[in-house]
């Protein structure tokens, strides 16, 4: 039963992040995209959200969840994200660019077993999701 679960709510940042066209990607050259995007994620995700003070809430195939207790170190964890992506694809011009698309909210969360739930992670997960052109790729944009 849920009310058995040990519930918690906090204030925090939730950050989502897509791998814009993945599944095309995957299409064509499999192997080589999968282990490229496992490498982006152990080489710049995962340092940048130590160095940011993040937390990894999970994976979702080619994007992933992160919780964040402060906002700017949430902010400057995008901005970062972002521009060692653009450096991580400029070192192998030959091969595939990758952009990723963000979503980030702050605001009341629910904590259950680890997982970050609620209203701020629906609102993260649908500014993620929502479309951007090429012309907005690579930036951050207020909602």
């Amino acid at each position: 039963m849920l009310g058995e679960r040990k519930m918690q709510t906090e204030n925090c940042s939730v950050l989502f992040a897509d791998l814009v066209g993945f599944s095309r990607l995957v299409e064509l050259r499999q192997n080589e995209v999968i282990e490229r995007q496992t490498r982006l994620m152990r080489e710049i995700t995962d340092p940048l959200l130590a160095k940011f003070d993040g937390r990894k809430v999970k994976t979702l195939g080619d994007g992933f969840m992160c919780q964040f207790q402060d906002q700017i170190n949430a902010v400057e964890f995008s901005m970062a994200f972002l521009e060692a992506v653009k450096d991580f694809c400029a070192h192998e011009p030959e091969r595939d660019v990758f952009v990723y698309r963000l979503g980030l909210h702050f605001g009341e969360v629910i904590i259950l077993e680890g997982d970050v739930l609620g209203n701020t992670a629906n609102i993260a997960s649908r500014l993620e999701s929502a479309n951007c052109s090429s012309s907005q790729r690579g930036n951050i944009h207020p909602q």
